[in-house]
């Protein structure tokens, strides 16, 4: 089983559609529909299996983590999370599509009790002929169920990714001490994010150099923990020192985990490098 990057992929539950969305489907992304959760299992693992409209899945498991899954090119995905002993627990769901939208969150209970009957599918299984061994980088879906369509997959533009990855939203965003990271990498479609728990009063400062093109220009955005975990955009410091050279000097104002997004303003789908300095 993997409870981190691409999930566990099952069977798809065969015929369900999404409904139509209409004209509107562009602007909303829908949250995952469950087909199939059970509401207790004797189990220290959960699968929980659905259709998503979202290139990747997330599971948030309270007080625990959250995990992330890739779906399937046909929208159907199976994720399995740990079910913390002897007492019922509520999930959150949520999808994110190639452009980063996240999606509303559907919530489900599930209990752990030694003495219910198993699920009739406690696993998810093998993704089988779903899921290509390679990507084909001209057909615009995510034949390798890595969660990137063509142009945002290494296989189609050989971007390599740095050794924090993966980190391409908050949920899979690391805690990242002090020091000075070279050779950190932006790859297409794909923004870098860090984790760092400060408590009140405390001072952050990260510093960020790159080389400024057409193409590629990074900016920063710092957050609190529940506007990053919400995608909603409500960052609340950055400032630019001129080309090539990014800073964010905080002082939290609060206890929490504050998260920093370094993302290629542009726009557009080309790779970049550059070096992040932390003191905190």
């Amino acid at each position: 089983m993997i409870f981190f990057g691409g999930g566990c992929i099952a069977t798809p539950p065969g015929g369900m559609l999404l409904p139509d969305l209409g004209v509107d489907a562009s602007l909303k992304l829908m949250a995952p529909i469950l087909t199939e959760v059970p509401s207790s299992t004797p189990n220290a693992t959960v699968a929980f299996r659905g259709r998503s409209q979202g290139a990747r899945i997330i599971v948030q498991v309270p007080g625990i983590t959250s995990l992330e899954g890739a779906a399937y090119p046909t929208g159907d995905f199976c994720i399995e999370a740990p079910v913390p002993a002897q007492k019922t627990t509520t999930y959150s769901l949520m999808a994110i599509d190639s452009q980063g939208k996240l999606s509303p969150s559907v919530d489900v209970a599930v209990t752990h009790d030694p003495k219910a009957a198993q699920p009739k599918n406690p696993v998810c299984g093998d993704p089988g002929m779903l899921c290509a061994n390679a990507e084909n980088c001209s057909n615009g879906k995510d034949d390798n169920c890595n969660g990137l369509i063509d142009h945002c997959d290494p296989a189609c533009n050989s971007c390599l990714d740095d050794k924090l990855e993966p980190n391409d939203d908050p949920f899979a965003a690391p805690m990242v001490p002090n020091g000075y990271y070279q050779e950190l990498a932006i790859c297409p479609c794909r923004p870098d994010w860090y984790a760092f728990k400060l408590d009140t009063g405390s001072a952050f400062y990260a510093r960020v150099v790159f080389q400024k093109s057409a193409n590629f220009d990074i900016d920063l955005k710092f957050y609190r923990s529940a506007d990053a975990l919400k995608l909603n955009d409500n960052w609340i410091y950055w400032r630019h020192l001129g080309n090539g050279l990014r800073e964010v000097d905080f002082v939290a104002d609060k206890n929490d985990t504050y998260y920093l997004e370094v993302f290629n303003k542009t726009g557009a789908e080309v790779a970049g490098s550059y070096q992040m300095q932390l003191l905190y």
